[in-house]
């Protein structure tokens, strides 16, 4: 070969390799968490999702992504229960309980909390758009597989009717005298004006008793069938997660589940059956113990209520910060989130599941009941004015001894003072 040959392909191969060089420079962007000049975009998740979305925020936040020629937009995700969310957006948002800044995107469980805002004349709080879903999850009836199958699952198809039942004839001795050890028919609820599952479940109940006519929701009959159900309420909570942990904790400690249902999201259903009751995602990584009684996702047959998991911007957010928020909220629509979100037990925007979903919650080869129709704004908040008088109240007796003897010595070692002195 000739000289000019050989330098032709030495400087060709150099040639190639700066070119090589260059590209993976230009195609590499610096990581959105390094940047200085990124968009700041705060969100608010409930808090079913709240892990997840810090999860997709960090690795959003990790991308290097552009948008409107070249912004890049860093993502600080918070995690507040909806009700507590609608209320801080409504008021103005001064958060003293947990110090969260006021978010420029919302991501409520449900568009029902939207509703409500709207309701209270606070609507233009959240900018207007088209209707957005990340993610679906009905509102079932999740209850320990042993007393899901006294109750006649997975033959029978069960509502609340059969809750209702149950009680009203003696609690669960009704159906056997092998079950008169579990007592009366437990249920676990969340509190309807700061949690979407209690709201929907708050909805689902008054959608049976009326058989879907909520112009009934003030009938002496509707009243007595939305008391009985939540006659059977023995614990609330503002978060599903309360019920799941104490049942996790004592699965493989005590032979009787000390609650025989709880209405909540399919999605925690799913976590809790993976041995993941805190609905922490992280936890799937470290090969967690499934419970010896896993939960079954009843659907009422009455119907049920689809959770729609909307993505809702805020009308603070500034123009930049609300191209901030579309290009984030494209990113999560993307395939790898979207597995993300059907891995922790989600289904599709449209409402669909997976066969390992349905496998996993007890659904598999079951025909689902229709999805309820979702009530006005003023009707839903006429349910949490019912809910007032409809829910089961605890009562309190104090009882003081004012005689003679509560001047004795309380320490019998000191019979020098009496108790309020020794005490």
């Amino acid at each position: 070969m000739r000289r000019s040959g050989w330098l032709s392909l030495v400087f060709g191969a150099l040639v190639g390799t700066l070119v090589i060089v260059l590209l993976a420079t230009t195609v590499t962007p610096p990581s959105n968490a390094t940047r200085a000049d990124c968009v700041r975009l705060i969100t608010s998740s409930s808090t079913e999702k709240g892990d997840l979305i810090a999860e997709l925020a960090e690795r959003y936040n990790n991308t290097g992504r552009t948008f409107d020629r070249g912004r890049c937009a860093k993502v600080e995700a918070h995690k507040k229960t909806s009700g507590a969310t609608l209320d801080l957006i409504a008021d103005g948002w001064n958060d003293l309980d947990q110090h969260q800044p006021e978010p420029q995107v919302w991501l409520p469980s449900s568009s029902l909390w939207l509703d409500l805002l709207r309701q209270r004349g606070k609507g233009e709080r959240i900018k207007a758009g088209p209707k957005t879903s990340l993610a679906t999850s009905p509102m079932v009836i999740a209850m320990p597989e042993p007393m899901a199958k006294a109750m006649g699952w997975p033959g029978k198809t069960l509502g609340w009717g059969d809750v209702l039942e149950v009680n009203r004839n003696g609690g669960w001795a009704s159906k056997g005298a092998a079950y008169a050890q579990w007592g009366n028919f437990t249920l676990g609820k969340d509190n309807p004006r700061r949690s979407t599952s209690g709201l929907a479940a708050t909805i689902a109940t008054y959608f049976a008793a009326t058989g879907g006519d909520y112009g009934k929701i003030g009938t002496a009959e509707t009243v007595q069938f939305v008391r009985g159900i939540e006659a059977s309420v023995a614990y609330y909570s503002d978060d599903s997660v309360a019920f799941l942990k104490t049942l996790y904790d004592e699965d493989r400690k005590k032979p009787t589940p000390y609650i025989s249902a709880m209405a909540m999201q399919e999605q925690m259903v799913y976590l809790y059956n993976r041995g993941v009751p805190t609905g922490d995602p992280a936890q799937l990584k470290g090969n967690p113990v499934a419970p010896l009684r896993p939960l079954v996702a009843v659907h009422p047959r009455e119907g049920t209520m689809l959770i729609d998991h909307p993505f809702l911007v805020t009308a603070n957010a500034s123009p930049e910060q609300q191209a901030a928020a579309k290009d984030f909220y494209d990113f999560l629509l993307e395939t790898e989130q979207q597995k993300r979100f059907r891995e922790l037990g989600f289904r599709d925007p449209g409402g669909n599941g997976t066969p390992e979903l349905a496998g996993v919650v007890g659904t598999q080869g079951a025909q689902e009941p229709p999805k309820i129709g979702v009530p006005t704004g003023e009707q839903i908040q006429k349910m949490l004015d019912g809910w007032e008088y409809t829910q089961r109240r605890g009562r309190i007796l104090l009882v003081l001894d004012l005689s003679g003897s509560m001047n004795e010595p309380f320490d019998k070692n000191r019979k020098d003072k009496p108790y309020s002195e020794s005490r």
